[in-house]
């Protein structure tokens, strides 16, 4: 949701004195996708591995940020396989700490925007899956979508932990 707005407000406590100011003068205002005890778009198991090896499991859950609720889908659906590859997160996770590898893991489903593919790639954000309508994916704005994008995709982050790791493993280090 996106909010534009100029805002002036002063509350005052009972005795007339200043208890909180609020001033925003053509700001744009946006909700957040995830709140702040939600969990991060993802997680990295054996970050401090030494084996030369980095493990992406991008279809790990089936997690909706909870401003999301269902997208319309029935529970069924949310947790078939047209929201998560099933089985992954653990398969990634028994590789990981069997093998001592790093391991990064998606914590949201791929239909929030599907971390596998590239932003550009229109199966990024799917209207419909294996023959299941995506309600909460059909005609998605721009700003929704780059809302998706920077709060869940994960490619750079992806891309930086892949880089860590290879400092790590190169042989001047």
């Amino acid at each position: 949701m996106s909010i534009q707005c100029s805002i002036g407000i002063l509350l005052k406590a009972i005795d007339n004195k200043p208890i909180n100011i609020l001033k925003i003068e053509n700001k744009e205002l946006t909700e957040s996708l995830l709140t702040p005890d939600e969990p991060a778009p993802f997680v990295i198991l054996n970050s401090d591995a030494i084996l030369p090896v980095l493990l992406v499991c991008d279809h790990a859950s089936n997690r909706f940020p909870r401003s999301l609720g269902t997208m319309g889908l029935d529970y069924l659906d949310r947790v078939s396989h047209i929201a998560l590859d099933i089985g992954a997160n653990a398969v990634a996770e028994t590789l990981a700490d069997n093998l001592g590898a790093t391991a990064v893991l998606c914590q949201y489903s791929r239909l929030i925007v599907d971390c596998n593919r590239e932003l550009i790639d229109d199966s990024a954000f799917l209207e419909c899956s294996n023959g299941v309508d995506v309600p909460g994916n059909n005609d998605l704005q721009e700003n929704e979508k780059e809302k998706r994008a920077s709060e869940i995709y994960w490619r750079s982050d992806e891309r930086r932990a892949g880089k860590e790791c290879r400092s790590r493993w190169s042989p001047d280090h």
